[in-house]
């Protein structure tokens, strides 16, 4: 199940979760998101002005999955 806040969704819960218990939130600044967190760990997303340019961890190393794109920078732990 998702649950939105306007057009964005903000948590998801597999069947049977608390509703104290999210599987997976989800945390925006104005409309763009920039971190999940999830059973897995943090993932911020780093964006510039076209896209989501990588995800890391709370570690600052690439997140699961993540590949930078053309002209990203891999973070040094510190966030954008």
């Amino acid at each position: 199940m998702y649950i939105f806040s306007g057009s964005k969704v903000i948590a998801e819960y597999q069947n049977g979760a608390a509703p104290s218990a999210p599987t997976t939130e989800y945390v925006y600044a104005g409309g763009a998101l920039v971190a999940k967190v999830n059973s897995s760990g943090t993932f911020y997303y780093h964006q510039d002005h076209l896209s989501n340019r990588m995800v890391t961890n709370s570690s600052g190393g690439l997140g699961s999955g993540s590949q930078r794109k053309a002209g990203a920078v891999a973070g040094s732990g510190t966030s954008c």
